[in-house]
């Protein structure tokens, strides 16, 4: 900690009364920031103080108030308040909230290099901050480690130093280059007029560095602005490539030399850092369960298979060597063979087992879907964590030999049954195939035990079972699970819904708690969520297809109407609205799932038409409602 100055003497003699000085914070090109403590409100602040020899300047005095006031209108969770901009004699300063903990340029400092899932919120947090800033008109034009602050517990990052920002219309002021090399933005440095696709250029700068431990550009003053202006930064998959390549995209694209080849917005690059949901979201218990169980029986049935598909060819072979042990062989030949399939149909009825008690439990397929899209999306992104270490030789040579060994089993095959029985020199090859298989049977249990690294971030088991659940085979093993089963109600550890079903659901719970005359009164309500249920569903897909536009908007109105239903029932049943209030949102919702339905079945209509013409159309769900049932257009 620095021992108190001439300054710091000086200042407290001018704010005695008002502040009492604690310690120095910190100090730099734009000023000293000091630990106070503000005596009528009895709360601890930060002061930030124009150095004197400035503060003599009358321009740069006005500047540094006129920017002060500026950044005292904000407010905002991720933006560290200004409480007071003062003038006592010689000094000018302001009072801002102190953050107890440390700012993101002592964290790199100390670690280099921040987790994906460390850096990735507090990135999320100053572009929120900056979407807030940039509503007000107001640009950063600093974004750097050190202007962000960390809480303690490191949970909530907060932009401070609002002390070069300026309104957006007065965002380019001649001659005057301002913010910190490293993170500048080209057009920043170049002296043109900026605005809020600036600060995400220094954003994106900055979450460079946290990610990978260094800004994108490294050189003296000079060489970083030339750099800005025309060196294009690596690709940060490049540099760190165990990131989830949609992060990376996101920080690669805050980096573009022009501000037309950025983020839009903040908001558009805060939710570009958003981690996908299914490395976010809890499972239900039955199905992670269900996910889980059984993955690590993989090795044990390949190993099974491999030794009797090995004895099983053994013995066709000496069919062919030896006739007089035929009979034995092509007994033991067929056992060998059933024993080979025995584990994966065993297998296949277990997993029927399991099915069945997840769809007692209350779940859907649909869950199960997301399960696996869960469990493959957490798999990869750690097989990218594994991928980026380093790799020895050793299990890169083990990883290599697993492959071999299997193809060499597949040679053995072709080899011991198709050479064996053509060829008049058999003999050699009994010999020959005997310890081929051996070999094949050693090396595959080898690599199983001790399978080497990865080489791709990928999980092709994962992958081939997702594939086959979310089509036909999906739907035929569900409903052999569900075969006579009576299903459950569903349990609390039902985390994941879809929206609109969640909201059916508890609004449907709402409705049957209603006294009988009042049900009555409603009695289509359940009928009018079930079609917005259905509607929304629909919309969604067409959304997950890749036809957004309309079908979002029709989503979005389903899935409002049912919650306004919900809302409306759950304000009846605590005695704080009339009937006619819900009768009059009933209505609303009634109209709205018709003109849903009139736009669903004029698109299957066309749908069908297409189909039986044999035309592709790849657009025509995101063109059909704005072309069907115009007069009923939710658009």
């Amino acid at each position: 900690m620095p021992s108190p100055d001439a300054l710091f003497f000086a200042l407290q003699a001018a704010v005695a009364g008002r502040y009492s000085l604690e310690r120095e914070l910190g100090r730099g090109g734009m000023g000293v920031v000091y630990l106070a403590r503000d005596v009528q409100l009895d709360r601890p602040v930060a002061l930030k103080l124009l150095p004197p020899e400035q503060a003599a300047l009358p321009d740069r005095r006005a500047r540094f108030l006129r920017e002060a006031r500026l950044a005292a209108r904000l407010a905002h969770p991720n933006i560290v308040p200004i409480h007071a901009v003062e003038e006592v004699g010689a000094f000018v300063f302001f009072a801002m909230r102190y953050v107890p903990g440390e700012s993101l340029g002592d964290r790199l400092r100390r670690e280099g290099r921040l987790a994906p899932q460390v850096a990735g919120p507090i990135l999320r947090d100053v572009a929120y901050a900056l979407a807030y800033a940039h509503a007000q008109d107001v640009v950063h034009r600093d974004i750097k480690p050190d202007n962000i602050l960390l809480d303690v517990d490191g949970t909530r990052a907060l932009v401070t130093d609002f002390g070069i920002a300026v309104l957006r219309d007065d965002a380019h002021e001649a001659g005057r280059i301002v913010g910190t090399p490293e993170y500048v933005a080209p057009e920043q440095v170049a002296g043109e007029a900026v605005d809020g696709r600036s600060d995400l250029y220094a954003l994106g700068a900055m979450g460079f560095h946290a990610l990978s431990g260094r800004p994108p550009f490294h050189g003296t003053v000079a060489e970083l602005i030339n750099q800005h202006l025309t060196a294009p930064p690596p690709p940060l998959l490049s540099v760190v490539p165990e990131l989830r390549p949609a992060l990376a995209a996101a920080i690669d694209r805050a980096l573009a030399k022009r501000p037309d080849d950025r983020f839009p917005t903040a908001e558009a690059m805060a939710e570009a850092l958003e981690p996908p949901r299914a490395l976010t979201q809890d499972l239900p218990v039955p199905v992670r369960v269900w996910v889980e169980r059984g993955r690590e029986l993989k090795a044990i049935y390949l190993i099974w298979s491999i030794f009797f598909y090995g004895a099983g060819t053994l013995a066709y072979v000496i069919t062919s060597e030896l006739p007089a042990a035929s009979a034995v062989a092509r007994v033991l030949m067929i056992l060998c063979g059933m024993a080979t399939l025995f584990p994966w149909v065993g297998h296949g009825v277990w997993r029927i087992h399991e099915t069945r008690r997840a769809l007692e439990a209350g779940v859907t397929l649909d869950e199960l879907r997301h399960g696996l899209d869960v469990a493959l999306a957490r798999r990869e992104e750690e097989l990218r964590y594994e991928v980026a270490r380093p790799i020895h030789w050793i299990p890169k040579l083990v990883r290599a030999g697993t492959y071999a060994a299997f193809t060499g089993a597949m040679a053995a095959l072709v080899y011991g049954v198709f050479f064996t029985t053509t060829s008049n020199e058999a003999g050699g090859a009994f010999g020959m195939f005997n310890l081929a298989t051996m070999g094949v049977l050693a090396g595959s249990f080898f690599g199983l035990i001790f399978p080497g690294r990865r080489v791709r971030p990928t999980d092709p088991f994962a992958r081939l079972r997702r594939w086959m659940w979310n089509g036909p085979f999906g739907n035929v093993m569900t409903k052999l699970s569900g075969i006579g089963l009576r299903r459950a109600p569903r349990a609390g550890w039902a985390e994941w819904r879809p929206t609109e079903v969640a909201l059916g659901s508890a609004t449907e719970t709402l409705f049957m708690a209603l006294p009988d005359g009042v049900r009555s009164a409603f009695a289509d309500l359940p009928q009018v969520v079930n079609r917005l249920e259905r509607e929304a569903e629909h919309a969604r897909q067409q959304v997950a297809a890749g036809a957004e536009g309309a079908w979002a908007a029709r989503l979005q109105e389903s899935v409002a109407a049912i919650d306004t239903l919900r809302i409306g029932l759950l304000r009846m049943s605590a005695g704080r609205v009339e009937a006619g209030s819900l009768t009059a949102d009933l209505e609303a919702a009634r109209e709205l799932a018709e003109r849903m339905g009139y736009l669903l079945e004029a698109s299957d209509d066309v749908a069908s038409l297409l189909d039986a013409s044999g035309t592709s159309l790849q657009s025509s769900n995101h063109a059909l409602p704005r072309k069907s049932a115009p007069t009923t257009s939710l658009g």
